[in-house]
């Protein structure tokens, strides 16, 4: 009993001496300033005062009371310590894929939900077969569930799946092991949305007819499309190459469009075009909001494609370059081949084009540059003159599977090592 009035005196002779220290210590910094001690400190020390009177007149009723409070304190520990340890129950998590769109291009079947659990949670019975209770589908829907293995549970809908339809999956205890216990007993999903793309466009030139020109964009789509909301959302505007993107021309080009059997894909065939002076540029603009056949969520983003639609005056010659290649009697043949930027009939390209084997040497050359042979190399020394001192160069065009070709091959016969120029 003397041990505990003697930690009470040390206590509260601790509490008088931080009093005293404080206030020397503020005293020291604030100089005049005379320390106040707060009111919790103050009450603090009185009540410790107290209970130590109370011990002093009471030594035996305090510390029945302080071993009562000690033990207390004691059970609450151990209490929380075993509530710790002991067992807890094992969550099962799980993993939902959403299907993809079903490929009916190839006649397959819807494809399946899959759920996975990361713990062996299917009945044995019922490994590999249907399941009829434990699971609610809300917006509901005809189909068939079933334990493909003891933690794969998937989902066969009876038809195609709805486009775009947000799904929530609710479980139930009937459906699993007896004492298994989910993270989550819900799960969501959403069935394959309704997905529109530009896939390719083109200055499309009739090969036959050169004067058909038409720009052709083709479009796919994940599910068949709604064929009477597509094309009231295309519109095709020509502006010049050097105007603004929002300097359209002022009148609409008209189209046609064509599907495939399944209408996965659409096909935008422009009306007939007149070509242009200046190069211009066809702007195809699909607006939002396009919807499969079937209904559902529409497809909320706008397509644009600017396709080039080539001038009057446009026409290039991209390359013109010399090979050689064996005839049908196995003997080398001189070709040159020429490329040009847009199909040209052969007669027209026949009849503009001109070749000459330059000389061997240039005009005037002095005694030292006679012993080799010229490198021609700069376009600006082939003049009238050194065309005259050459040779005209015979070019026999070679037929193409055409008429109207952008690639025009010519026959020629030079002495290997000479430079030719063409005109």
């Amino acid at each position: 009993m003397q041990i505990l009035k003697n930690i009470f005196q040390f206590i509260h002779w601790i509490s008088l001496y931080i009093l005293q220290l404080s206030s020397a210590a503020i005293k020291l910094i604030l100089g005049s300033i005379e320390y106040q001690a707060p009111a919790w400190l103050k009450w603090c020390s009185l009540q410790l005062g107290k209970l130590r009177t109370t011990i002093n007149e009471k030594p035996l009723k305090s510390l029945a009371a302080i071993a009562i409070i000690s033990a207390l304190g004691v059970g609450v520990w151990q209490g929380y310590q075993w509530y710790k340890a002991r067992p807890q129950p094992v969550t099962v998590k799980s993993v939902i894929k959403a299907p993809t769109r079903t490929i009916i291009e190839e006649n397959r079947p819807p494809e399946p939900l899959l759920i996975n659990f990361d713990h062996s949670v299917a009945p044995i019975a019922l490994v590999g077969k249907k399941v009829t209770e434990g699971i609610e589908v809300m917006p509901k829907i005809e189909g068939e569930w079933q334990w493909i293995t003891e933690n794969d549970l998937s989902f066969t809908p009876k038809a195609d799946w709805p486009v775009g339809m947000q799904y929530r999956v609710h479980f139930n205890a009937k459906a699993f092991t007896p004492k298994t216990e989910l993270e989550n007993w819900d799960a969501e999903f959403t069935s394959p949305t309704f997905v529109a793309a530009i896939t390719s466009s083109e200055f499309y030139q009739d090969p036959i007819n050169p004067a058909m020109k038409k720009v052709v964009v083709n479009l796919n789509f994940s599910h068949p499309v709604d064929t009477a909301k597509l094309e009231k959302n295309i519109s095709l505007k020509m502006r010049s190459a050097k105007a603004g993107l929002l300097d359209f021309g002022s009148d609409a080009i008209s189209f046609v469009v064509s599907y495939d059997k399944l209408k996965l894909n659409a096909y935008i065939h422009s009306a007939p075009l007149s070509i242009p002076k200046d190069d211009s540029v066809l702007e195809v603009l699909i607006d939002k909001d396009l919807k499969a056949a079937r209904g559902g969520k529409a497809f909320e983003t706008a397509l644009t494609q600017s396709v080039n639609v080539p001038g009057l005056y446009s026409l290039q010659m991209n390359d013109i370059s010399p090979t050689v290649v064996s005839n049908e009697q196995n003997e080398p043949e001189q070709i040159l081949v020429l490329n040009a930027s847009a199909a040209v009939h052969e007669k027209e390209m026949a009849s503009h084009i001109k070749a000459w084997v330059l000389p061997r040497n240039k005009i005037n050359s002095s005694p030292e540059e006679l012993k080799h042979p010229r490198a021609w190399s700069n376009q600006q020394e082939i003049t009238a003159a050194v065309l005259a001192a050459g040779r005209p160069l015979t070019l026999e065009a070679i037929a193409a599977e055409r008429e109207n070709v952008e690639t025009h091959s010519f026959k020629y016969q030079a002495d290997i090592g000479s430079y030719i120029y063409v005109s």
